[in-house]
């Protein structure tokens, strides 16, 4: 035995050699057993298999524990004790020994939880192994998956050596596998055995949990053809497991590389002011230049096209003639520019269009236009004394307003009198916009635009891919007989008067050279099919499906011929679908047919664009809804809101920007409030609009004035400033002052709280001098309201004093130290804003000296931008005016006050300008882009947190928007669905070392930009984005979801709803199998849903497939709606959801000629999730008989029903029919009901449903 013994000794140390001259990395604890069960002789033998083993896998980077167990089980020593291999033999040969006879599972159990932890040397990213040497068999079983959990939780391989007979099958749930299991012949032949666990632990290592870092690739190629660019490396972090941690250290290398200089086409800057005039009188000129800046043309790239000089006549009048002939009475004057009369006096009033008084309105003579002969004051009052006024015209002319020519009438023989309504300025605005145009080659189109305003504009120009087109389309047409793929491209156009310049919308033109039609081959479209389907015969099983879609996007025939008019007089067509085949679908025990389009075809189409949301106001941290307000696009009502603040309303064609306006008429408990609203034609668009609550009015003295301290609050944020109104400052309608006791309304939107951001006006956005928009940094906004005490509307003839203090807001300064912020007015008609003061320092008297203060000071005139009725080349309406929030009619209620809506806001309108990319996707697996309607919201704050600069919305469309900000700020930012719920972030594609964190599905982060250089390793991506300076819109407005561009991700909770129709198209009316008999403008068309309750965790892969099948269960198939259930949009958890499928409607239906009109429609449901689930059904309305569960192994997975004809049912069966279309009915069944307060078209999951499926 002795001679055996050393033989065995000399194998396991050559092992030994062979394997530890690797270093590999592990953490190795044995587990031996000590109890009453051996001797202590046969301990010692357990000590030398635990040297020997030591000694075979020993190495620098290997750390070894040893525990043993008795009736308890102690730490010999932990794995991070010893690092030399004499002292871990040392302390081995001291081990003692544990008395008593404890239990296996227990040992196991206790090593684990104290062995491999970091307080005992346990190491991260390292392979963990132990070893167990037993007596004992397994005295419970069931102990052992518990055990197993733990193991594969920590990542722990387990080796067993065991002596007792015939249990190795016990011990395979810690292992894993059988071979991990050493069956020991005695103890005299345990030494034998230290070479094969060795090995074993040598070759079958588990893995460390940690990703491991590759080598770095070679270095790319320059990011850029020319200039600076930068070339990359990378290395991957390999993983075994998905649930392995990141690796440490850098994917991606960067350095910078410099190629030949790119060329850079000019562009033009925007004209200067107007020079001088070259004459003081009799006709002279001036001018304004521009220069090819913007930018300006470099290495090669082309010069700007068009004149830089432009000249107009000034001074056109006549110059003094000292040989004029005065009226009688009167003389010359010695500079021979005025006939004297001393008993004359010419003295009158001057109002505005809106019934105001104008103040600082110069009176000219019309023979002396160079310097006034008077102006007018406060109360638009003026007199001239000494002056001939017999036979002359008084020209008035005012900032901001039209100048006017009106000739005096004699009141007596000494006084003359002139009284004039002057008409202010208003900056064109365009009630013709250009539309988008698809042509084929060869066709004609005309592009239009047409504007209004005072002065009326005479002439435009046009824009093709933002380059001016010289001396075409003056007069608001561009007109082209025969279009050529050429003509593709942007157009827009823009006028200017002495109001100001604007832009219209952009058109696109599209010209392709089709024959028959624009409809191409159906582009690819995805689909994901639901759990456990796939395409019947394919052995791959693939859960996708490429259905392909013609997208309905507008289309164009060759049948259709232009006849010059701005609109296509034609009815709207789209692509739709021509040919079908049908595909088999095979699910677990069922099978449903889908549709695969093969070819494309222009059709006529049905074209709604409608508006739908809710308008709220916070009270108390409460939200309040808007009832019975009435709505209005421009000067026109639309629609009101119900009891409940919910709205629907169609919105004007052609329209992709709408300036809405939301007023409480009839309880008047909010303030009037105007958005902007974007949406995209032919779709639903869903709006949130929160409406400032009225503030309780405030008496005041109006001899002596009122100051509103404005931004102070509950919780302790000191205010902002003040706003003055000037003592004897009130006048009333009629232009009379106006003194005693007043009242006062003040709202103010402090840029410090989020909350009241949200009712703020419109968005923060103003035009630059050319026109473009770009946004505002807001510091706060006011809304004020004077009245007398029976609810009159008094005015304000005064400036009104704002003063801001510094030292609570950090305000920029301009390159002559002076504030750079400026006051602003709203202007509804073109929902911009439109800059009315400056803000300068307030000087005080210290020791005798004038000092600047914190404080900075702007004085306003209260002026009112007057509203145009702006409709398709018609202007009417003139006597209508506006002012932000100011009474919509001249003939205003006695009861209502005005408001005059001011921000103050950031002047430095481009400077720091960023559009966002955002990509949004029909589900998480981000493949396809987002069918449906879904609004962007974002905030931007200061870095620092003491403000918010402003907040911006932006509509998707086609899966992709573009939203502006500010650069280097702090964001936040989230998508909403039509359903008001947020959409959850994805997996974003974003630059190396862009931070984004996320809470309740909104994103935060900093919108840094570095223009293009980002850190862009993959060759095939285009490193541009998320961020886009403001002069690179354009490249983000060329983004899709598809682009391989650094974009943000969103997706729903589940994809969106998809019809498979077994004609193809819900377009096609006359065959047996359509969807629909008869077209959606038809009065008799009807729509059909049900509502099924689904409680359930998780499976939000779960989705409803409701087939509609002709007249009985073997009938053939109308189609089949594929839904996923969803939670109502304030749910506080996701386990109470619903579905409202749309069933195909019993009753009538075409076949060509023949019309049958009782035959049923046999509704076939299931559902199907990946994930195990153990559903029961039941229906949920006694009165409603005939449902029958469909099982499986899952338990109730779906039901049949059969909907006769003649019945209608109801909201109190669950079952939707109405003669409504679609989308009504869907936003009925949602609600679950048709009528009240309750009739929001949000989901209210337990609101009447059908059915419930109970998978908790």
């Amino acid at each position: 035995m002795a001679i055996k013994y050393v033989i065995y000794i000399v194998l396991a140390i050559c092992i030994t050699l062979e394997i530890s001259s690797s270093s590999v990395s592990r953490d190795v604890v044995l587990l031996l057993d000590s109890s009453d069960d051996y001797r202590s002789k046969y301990f010692e033998l357990e000590k030398q298999f635990a040297i020997d083993v030591i000694e075979g896998i020993y190495n620098q980077d290997t750390r070894i524990g040893v525990y043993t167990f008795g009736r308890k089980s102690h730490a010999q020593f932990n794995l991070d004790l010893y690092s030399d291999i004499d002292q871990m033999r040392y302390a081995i040969n001291h081990m003692w020994y544990s008395t008593g006879n404890g239990n296996l599972e227990d040992a196991i159990d206790y090593t684990i939880d104290n062995a491999f932890n970091e307080l005992s040397g346990n190491r991260g990213c390292v392979p963990n192994v132990l070893v167990i040497l037993t007596h004992k068999a397994v005295t419970d079983p069931g102990r052992l998956a518990i055990i197993d959990e733990k193991l594969r939780l920590n990542i722990i391989r387990a080796f067993v050596l065991q002596f007792t007979s015939n249990a190795s099958a016990d011990f395979i749930p810690i292992t894993g596998e059988s071979s991990r299991i050493i069956n020991v012949q005695g103890l005299a032949h345990l030494n034998k055995e230290s070479s094969t666990i060795i090995q074993k632990i040598g070759s079958d290592l588990p893995r460390s949990g940690c990703g491991q870092l590759t080598t770095w690739t070679a270095w790319s190629d320059c990011s850029s053809t020319c200039n600076f660019g930068q070339k990359f490396r990378t290395r991957e972090c390999v993983k075994d497991h998905d649930n392995d941690t990141d690796c440490i250290g850098l994917l991606s290398d960067e350095n910078t590389c410099t190629v030949t200089t790119c060329s850079v086409d000019g562009a033009w800057s925007y004209w200067g002011s107007w020079a001088g005039c070259s004459k003081s009188c009799d006709t002279g000129v001036q001018t304004r230049f521009r220069t090819c800046t913007m930018p300006e043309p470099y290495s090669g790239g082309k010069v700007c096209e068009g004149v830089s000089t432009e000249s107009r006549n000034c001074n056109d009048w006549p110059c003094p003639d000292c040989s004029k002939t005065c009226p009688s009475g009167g003389q010359l004057s010695s500079d021979c520019q005025l006939c004297l009369c001393a008993t004359i006096t010419l003295f009158g009033r001057i109002t505005d269009d809106n019934n105001s008084t104008v103040e600082g309105a110069n009176i000219y003579l019309g023979s002396r236009r160079n310097e006034p002969i008077a102006s007018t004051d406060s109360f638009g009052k003026y007199r001239v004394d000494g002056v001939c006024i017999m036979n002359e015209d008084i020209i008035i002319q005012g900032k901001r307003y039209v100048e006017l020519r009106v000739l005096p009438f004699e009141v007596n023989v000494t006084h003359w009198r002139m009284d004039a309504i002057i008409e202010k300025k208003v900056t064109p605005v365009f009630n013709l916009q250009p539309k988008n145009k698809i042509r084929m080659v060869g066709q004609s189109f005309s592009l239009c635009c047409s504007a209004i305003g005072y002065p009326p504009p005479t002439s435009y120009i046009w824009y093709k891919n933002r380059a001016e087109l010289l001396n075409q389309g003056k007069s608001g047409s561009l007109i082209f007989q025969s279009a050529s793929k050429e003509d593709s491209a942007v157009y827009k156009c823009s006028t200017e008067t002495d109001a100001g310049v604007s832009q219209s919308s952009e058109a696109i033109v599209e010209v392709k050279a089709f024959s028959a039609d624009t409809c191409g081959p159906p582009s690819s479209k995805l689909l994901q099919l639901p759990a456990g389907c796939y395409v019947s015969g394919d052995n791959s099983q693939n859960d996708t499906l490429d259905v392909g879609t013609c997208e309905k996007s507008a289309c164009m025939l060759s049948s259709l011929r232009d006849n010059g008019t701005c609109s296509d007089w034609w009815f709207y067509h789209c692509c739709d679908v021509k040919d079908i085949e049908m595909v088999s679908i095979t699910c677990d025990g069922f099978t449903y047919q889908t549709s695969r389009v093969t070819s494309c075809e222009c059709n006529l189409c049905v074209h709604k664009t409608t508006v739908y949301g809710r308008v709220t106001g916070r009270e108390n941290k409460t939200f309040i809804p808007l009832q019975l307000g009435n709505i209005y696009v421009g000067n026109v009502e639309i629609g009101r809101t119900n009891m409940a603040g919910f709205f629907n309303f169609e919105a004007p064609s052609d329209q992709t920007r709408l300036v809405v306006t939301f007023r409480d008429t009839v309880f008047k408990k909010f303030l009037d409030v105007t958005k902007i609203i974007e949406i995209i034609e032919g779709k639903e668009n869903h709006v949130t609009i929160v409406a400032p609550i009225k503030p309780d009015p405030v008496q005041f003295n109006s001899n002596i004035g009122m100051e509103f301290q404005v931004g102070a609050s509950d919780d302790g944020s000191p205010a902002l400033g003040s706003i003055g109104i000037p003592e004897n400052a009130l006048i009333d309608l009629n232009g009379e002052p106006f003194t005693g006791t007043a009242n006062a309304v003040m709202y103010f939107v402090d840029p410090r709280d989020r909350n009241s951001l949200d009712t703020a006006n419109g968005e923060f956005v103003s035009e630059t001098e050319d026109g473009s928009s770009s946004p505002l940094n807001t510091y706060g906004l006011f809304n004020l309201g004077v009245f007398d005490g029976s609810g009159n509307e008094l005015r304000i003839n005064k400036k009104l004093g704002i003063s801001f203090d510094t030292s609570v807001l950090n305000v920029t300064l301009d390159e002559n130290g002076d504030p750079d912020l400026a006051i602003w007015d709203y202007d509804t008609n073109k929902g911009v804003w439109v800059e009315n003061a400056k803000f300068y320092f307030e000087q005080v008297v210290k020791n005798g000296r004038k000092l600047l203060s914190n404080y900075i000071h702007a004085d306003i005139d209260l002026d009112k931008i007057k509203t145009i009725e702006i409709t398709e080349e018609v202007v009417t309406g003139e006597e209508r005016v506006q002012t932000g929030w100011t009474n919509w009619y001249r003939n205003i209620d006695e009861r209502r006050p005005i408001f005059d809506y001011v921000p103050i806001k950031d002047e430095q309108v481009k400077q720091g300008v960023c559009y966002v990319s955002v990509s949004v996707y029909e589900d998480l697996s981000l493949k396809e882009p987002y069918p449906g309607s879904a609004e962007i919201t974002l905030y931007t704050r200061e870095r620092d947190l003491s403000k918010y600069l402003g907040k911006s919305n932006a509509r998707v469309i086609n899966g992709h928007a573009c939203i502006v900000t500010f650069c280097d700020k702090l964001v936040y930012l989230s998508v909403k669905d039509g359903q008001d719920v947020n959409l959850y972030p994805g997996q974003h594609v974003l630059p190396f070392g862009y931070r984004v964190t996320e809470r309740d599905r909104e994103i935060n982060f900093e919108s840094i930009d570095r223009g293009v250089s980002y850190r862009c390793p993959d060759p095939s991506m285009d490193c541009k984005g998320p961020m886009y300076q403001y002069r690179d819109h354009s490249d983000c407005r060329k983004v899709t979801s598809k682009s391989k561009t650094h974009q943000f991700k969103f997706a729903p909770f589940t994809r969106s709803p998809s019809m498979s129709y077994t004609v193809g198209s819900d377009n096609i009316y006359d065959k047996m199998l359509s969807w629909y008999p008869v077209s959606p403008e038809t009065i008799t068309f009807r729509a059909c849903f049900m509502k099924v309750l689904v409680k359930i965790k998780g499976a939000y892969d779960l989705r409803l497939l409701a087939k509609s099948l002709l007249h009985t269960f073997d009938g053939q198939e109308f189609g089949t709606h594929d839904v996923g259930p969803i939670t109502s949009p304030n749910a506080r958890n996701d386990e109470i959801r619903a579905a409202c499928f749309e069933f195909r409607c019993p009753g009538f239906i075409r076949n060509g000629s023949q019309e049958i009109f009782d035959l049923s429609t046999a509704i076939e449901v299931h559902l199907t999730t990946k994930e195990q689930k153990k559903c029961s059904f039941r229906g949920l309305n006694s009165n409603l008989q005939g449902f029958t569960p469909i099982r499986n192994s899952k338990g109730d997975m779906g039901f049949r029903f059969t909907a006769a004809p003649g019945n209608n049912f109801g909201p109190f069966y669950g079952i939707y029919v109405y003669d409504k279309s679609s989308g009504d009915v869907e936003k009925i069944c949602n609600s679950g009901t048709d009528s009240g307060v309750l009739l929001s078209g949000l989901m209210d999951p337990e609101r009447n449903a059908a059915v419930e499926f109970d998978c908790l």
